[in-house]
């Protein structure tokens, strides 16, 4: 029954349903943020959110800092890393 279910779920997880599921979107936004090449909107449709600024609101009140942020992190982390490559090669 998906109301016994929805009423024993914090006992077990420490957060309510809808808690947890949009944990599990924002972890998946995550992975999707550095390792593709994706929009910000298509990572918010990948993840079921219904549109960008809805996706962007949760983003930030799960992890403190926008999408747009990370996404230029790994960009400007790669950058780096191909420089430190190039430095490095013989």
């Amino acid at each position: 029954n998906p109301i016994s279910i929805s009423k024993h779920f914090p006992q077990y997880f420490g957060c309510t349903y809808g808690e947890y599921m949009r944990r599990l979107r924002i972890n998946k936004s995550i992975s999707l943020i550095q390792k593709t090449s994706l929009s910000l909107t298509e990572i918010a449709l990948e993840c079921g959110f219904s549109d960008q600024s809805h996706f962007i609101r949760t983003f930030k009140e799960y992890t403190q800092f926008l999408p747009k942020n990370l996404k230029a992190y790994r960009q400007i982390s790669f950058y780096f890393e191909q420089i430190h490559f190039q430095t490095f090669v013989f």
